[in-house]
């Protein structure tokens, strides 16, 4: 169930406090959504190679 519809949901049950948060974290993915599909292409985050781990026999 999508977030619209447990709304939708919390409404039909007069479920006001539900349908605030449901509603408030519905309203923070939209905002999230919209500002990544915005940014500039130079702002995407960037892919780092950690390279691999060195492993030794001695003790630390």
């Amino acid at each position: 169930m999508d977030l619209r519809e447990r709304i939708r949901e919390a409404r039909g049950n007069g479920w006001i406090g539900e349908v605030e948060g449901l509603q408030a974290g519905l309203d923070a993915a939209t905002a999230k959504l919209n500002s990544l599909s915005r940014a500039p292409a130079d702002d995407r985050p960037q892919l780092v190679d950690p390279g691999m781990p060195v492993f030794t026999d001695t003790p630390p």
